[in-house]
């Protein structure tokens, strides 16, 4: 990589925070994930004017296309709870702003 392209990946980022933490135990829990999006150090829409698309994979790594629509569900905000898990699940977000 550039050196510019260095200084964009550590400019520009999205943190995922959660309510209820990462860990739902014995059947139990609930979170609502929100994603952050940073420019140069600097929170940008952070009204959520953006598009945000949380797509969810199952424990084997694997798009569950059940959930949501096609396995995708949009806002910069996204309620989880133990009905939308199932052994293991990972929540990732693609932003465009």
């Amino acid at each position: 990589r550039s050196r510019r392209q260095r200084q964009m990946c550590i400019r520009d980022r999205v943190i995922v925070t959660s309510t209820g933490g990462d860990v739902f135990k014995n059947g139990v829990g609930s979170t609502v994930l929100t994603a952050v999006c940073y420019q140069a150090g600097n929170e940008v829409d952070a009204s959520g004017t953006g598009t945000y698309t949380w797509t969810k994979y199952d424990k084997d790594g694997n798009i569950d296309t059940t959930w949501g629509t096609n396995g995708s569900k949009t806002g910069k905000t996204l309620s989880v709870s133990t009905t939308d898990v199932e052994t293991k699940a990972t929540f990732m977000v693609l932003v465009v702003i």
